[in-house]
């Protein structure tokens, strides 16, 4: 399939429908999945498991839980399939590539991860115990999406959820009124003293990591989508308060740079490049790997984070993705594309991506107005995005997948300022694909 053609898109500026259409039934990420397999009430907060003395289901966790010993040992069950054990080994590197934490398969460790295949997709939170061989559920649906592995992942190594955190009411609003009335536990927040501070995965101050001291991630893969577990599938459930970033809740497109910087927290990764004088640009940091290198923001590439990130593989030949612009006070038009190679019911495990940075002269900022955007349209944006990055580079910027996220209610296009002379654009594609339409200048 080809995409419209851009020059009339150009020529014109007229405001075009959303015309690409999803497949009638997807499940997003593991809250979907567990629900269609009947688990979620069953587990804590929707895919936790739990190891404790009491018989209810929606028991408080209370077993102490625990960093790994890395390697993290782990194994596979005989029945896994072939092709899921790929997706595992492909968001393991993920993990491994941009932290220190790492994995080895070895079945005579105790205790150990035994990742199978189960109902849904589940962990238990950190290392337990108590356990010689410790779960790890992953039935097929979940194995088609490298990003619900990473999250369940990310739960074995210590993770809780994000929305889940104490300070979550000053960040979102639940309305409780559209949930199912079976699973307003799934929304519980993890009270501080059931988590021991050694272990949660945040900021680190006095050898002690501190929740509240990281800044609230909309984008982390530990998000629930603005819509998860709705009785009326068409109403959020979940209402940022900073409205900008209603469409950036429920990413399972990749893990952000606070996820991955967090896991480093976590694992003291750091510490390896503590003597290293920090040239990273934009928020990087030395790479735990290589202390020549960086760790980038989402949308930065280059040895020191000073450009822009390389489009992902399969847009090698698609000359409209991603590059370099430079505003001037005279208003310029741009047409960027990120295009799957596969149609019609398909889904990428993972997104194709291209980055573009938007500069201008040092004492301005830039003025964007997204025109227009052709692509699968839905509430949480859960397969195609837009992410325009304005201020903190560290941070999820807001992102959009609909026109109807972009355009007032008089039919004009919102206006975005960056707070300084750059501005990231992102586009991210597991389905068809995405196009779209921007003016921009220095203001």
């Amino acid at each position: 399939m080809q995409p419209l053609p851009h020059l009339f898109l150009l020529l014109t500026g007229f405001f075009l429908p959303t015309i690409l259409a999803l497949p009638a039934r997807v499940n997003r990420n593991e809250g979907d999945i567990n629900l269609s397999a009947g688990m979620t009430q069953w587990l804590y907060q929707g895919d936790i498991a739990m190891v404790s003395r009491s018989k209810s289901k929606r028991a408080v966790i209370r077993q102490k839980h625990k960093k790994w010993k890395l390697p993290m040992p782990y194994s596979f069950d005989r029945n896994f399939p072939r092709r899921s054990r790929q997706r595992v080994l492909e968001a393991m590197r993920f993990w491994t590539e941009k932290t220190c934490v790492t994995f080895q398969e070895n079945a005579f460790v105790y205790p150990h991860v035994r990742i199978f295949e189960g109902n849904g997709c589940w962990s238990f939170v950190g290392k337990q115990a108590s356990l010689r061989e410790q779960s790890l559920s992953l039935e097929p649906s979940c194995t088609d999406h490298v990003f619900v592995i990473a999250h369940e992942i990310a739960h074995t190594l210590g993770f809780f959820h994000e929305h889940a955190r104490v300070d979550r009411d000053n960040f979102i609003s639940i309305d409780y009124s559209n949930v199912n009335p079976n699973l307003t536990f799934a929304f519980a927040k993890v009270p501080t003293h059931q988590i021991p501070t050694e272990l949660f995965i945040f900021q680190e101050t006095e050898k002690q990591l501190d929740q509240l001291n990281a800044p609230y991630e909309y984008g982390s893969v530990m998000h629930y989508s603005i819509d998860q577990f709705a009785v009326n599938s068409n109403r959020p459930v979940i209402y940022a308060r900073d409205k900008k970033y209603a469409q950036a809740m429920g990413n399972r497109m990749r893990a952000t740079f606070q996820d991955v910087s967090r896991m480093n927290d976590l694992y003291n990764c750091h510490d390896r490049c503590a003597n290293t004088v920090n040239r990273c640009q934009h928020g990087g940091y030395p790479a735990p790997n290589d202390c020549s290198q960086c760790v980038c923001p989402d949308g930065f590439g280059g040895q020191f984070c000073d450009s822009f990130e390389a489009p992902s593989i399969g847009q090698r030949g698609n000359s409209d993705c991603g590059g370099e612009l430079w505003a001037t006070d005279r208003t310029q038009t741009f047409y960027g594309a990120v295009r799957t190679r596969v149609h019609s019911n398909a889904l990428l495990a993972s997104p194709e991506h291209c980055f573009w940075h938007i500069k201008t002269s040092r004492g301005k900022s830039i003025e964007i107005r997204v025109k227009n955007i052709i692509s699968p349209c839905s509430m949480a944006c859960s397969f195609n995005a837009l992410e325009l990055k304005l201020s903190n580079f560290t941070m999820t910027g807001p992102r959009f997948c609909c026109d109807e996220h972009i355009y007032t209610g008089n039919s004009k296009p919102k206006v975005f300022h960056s707070e300084g002379p750059l501005a990231v654009i992102g586009a991210f594609a597991r389905y068809d694909y995405l196009d779209f339409h921007i003016e921009y200048r220095a203001v």
